[in-house]
Order: C-alpha cells, then structure tokens, then sequence
C-alpha cells in the first residue's frame, strides 16, 4: 500500500505546485496594479516586486520537471504530471503575454483620474507654458537630485499657485514643449512613467481625456 500511497500524495503536490503557479502569474499583475495606483513600483530589497511571484513560479515548474523525471525512472503513470507540467508552463508563459508594465499603466491611468480631472491637467500645461522658458525643465521639491531651492522653488510655487499641481506627487519632473507638456516619473533604476499633456487643439486621442494620455518607459 506505500506505493500506491507515495504516487497519491505526489499527484496531491502536483497540483498544489500547479495552483501555486497560477496564484504567482496572477499576483505579479496585482503587483504591478497596486504599485500603479501608488505612483511608483513595488519593491522587495531595491529589487521590482514582481520578482518574487516569478521565482515562485519558476520553482514550481522545476519542482514539476523533478516530479515527472522521478515518476519516469520508477515507471510510475505520469501522463497528470505531464498534463499538470504543461498546464503550468502554459500559464507561466502566458503571465508574459501581457507585460506587468501595462498593468502598472492601467493602475497609474485610474490614480491620476482618481487625483485630477482633465481640465486641471490642461491648466497645469497652460500655467506651465506661462511660467517656465520654451524647452524648459523643472523638478519637483521631491526630486532631489535636480532640486534646486534659490532657482526652483519661485517657478514652482508659482505654478502651485495657479494651478492643481499640487495634488500630484512633487517628485516629478516637468518639460515645456512646444505644443504639449510632459510630467513624467522615476528614474535609471525603475524606468520613467507620467504624462503628456497637449496644450493646443487637443487634437490627439488620449486615455485620460482627449489631447492627455499616460506613458510608461523602461529607459
């Protein structure tokens, strides 16, 4: 009766390894969701949050492989762990079709929507171009590697006090364009996200309002 006991409690931890790896693939998204409506990615140890899930899930699979090799070498029936084994593996794969980046975007997109309506985003573009020089670049109080108290603050406070960007997050960083302004987040280490805002025309679709729309750059 051992035998057939062992092989009973395998099948058991193949499919928890199986459900394991499904639970993983779905919270790296949740992951990246929640970072979004943060406004800055998750992180374990200065690492992105969503390593974690992706080990777990890489480790279920090799647990899976290790099953269905000692199944194989003591002729063991192992077509369920076959079955689990790709079922798992599909699932891992499938956790790259859409990239978590998207999913922080979608999270990031209903923050800001959440923060600011349109009309106060296209204020802070006017108030923008009003304020700073053609081209120009100014960070936010809390973005401290480019702060400069005596040559940014009066800029800022200016634009805080006509119009809403004080409900957003002052580690930004503004860039007065030609035809639209781009207020974007992060840095080398986590990549750069925000948005871009046209200030004539609104001629472009966008996926807060007409003429704004959100970005997401790994570089």
């Amino acid at each position: 009766m051992l035998p057939v006991r062992c092989s009973g409690e395998m099948k058991h931890l193949n499919k928890i390894l199986c459900v394991t790896t499904a639970i993983a693939a779905g919270s790296s998204y949740a992951i990246a969701y929640v970072g979004g409506r943060q406004g800055m990615p998750l992180s374990l140890g200065g690492f992105p949050a969503e390593v974690a899930p992706t080990l777990i899930s890489l480790l279920c699979l090799a647990s899976l492989v290790v099953m269905l090799v000692i199944a194989l070498i003591k002729r063991r029936p192992a077509g369920k762990t076959s079955v689990l084994l790709v079922v798992a593996f599909l699932i891992f794969a499938l956790g790259f079709a859409l990239a978590p980046a998207t999913v922080f975007q979608a999270g990031f997109r209903h923050k800001i929507k959440s923060t600011v309506s349109p009309d106060e985003l296209r204020q802070i573009a006017r108030s923008c171009h009003a304020t700073l020089p053609p081209r120009g670049r100014l960070p936010g109080p809390r973005k401290w590697s480019l702060w400069n108290e005596s040559e940014h603050r009066p800029q800022w406070n200016a634009l805080v006090g006509s119009s809403s960007l004080g409900k957003l997050d002052p580690s930004l960083t503004i860039f007065n364009n030609t035809d639209m302004v781009e207020i974007a987040w992060g840095g080398a280490l986590v990549g750069h996200w925000g948005l871009i805002i046209q200030t004539d025309g609104k001629t472009q679709t966008g996926d807060i309002a007409e003429g704004i729309k959100t970005f997401i750059s790994s570089e």
